[in-house]
Order: structure tokens, then sequence, then C-alpha cells
């Protein structure tokens, strides 16, 4: 008996850990992408006429919705 709840509780603290970091990791990538937006608005003012820095803004935003969309996907999923 005591062997299985600790095979139960190792399952379930490695499921918890997973979880915290997968959390993590998301908000990481985020920040990541403010902060490379926030560099890019710099350099976009200092130098409009680079038109990869356009490409290189519109990543950013497309990474910020995704992570957007998954979060909400998440939570719906959530609730259910």
């Amino acid at each position: 008996m005591q062997k299985r709840y600790r095979e139960m509780h190792k399952s379930v603290s490695l499921s918890i850990a997973t979880k915290i970091l997968a959390t993590f990791i998301e908000r990481m990538e985020l920040i990541k992408s403010v902060l490379s937006f926030s560099k890019l608005r710099t350099r976009i003012s200092a130098q409009p006429h680079k038109s990869n820095l356009s490409k290189e803004l519109t990543n950013v935003a497309n990474k910020l919705s995704e992570y957007n969309r998954k979060k909400k996907d998440t939570k719906r999923r959530g609730n259910k």
C-alpha cells in the first residue's frame, strides 16, 4: 500500500512540476518577445528606412498573438 502511494505521489509531483515548468517557459518566451518588441521599436525609430525591421516586428507580433491564443485555448480546456 505504501509503495503504491509513493509511486502515485511521485507521478503527481512530476505532473505538477511539468506544468509549472511549461508555464515558466511560456512566460519567459513572452517576456523575450516583449523585450524584442521594445528593442525593435527603438531601432525602427532610429532607422525607419530598414525593411528587415518591419519583418522582425511582424514575427514578434505573431509570437505574441500565438501565445495569447494558446493561453485562451488552455483556459477553455481547463474550464470543461
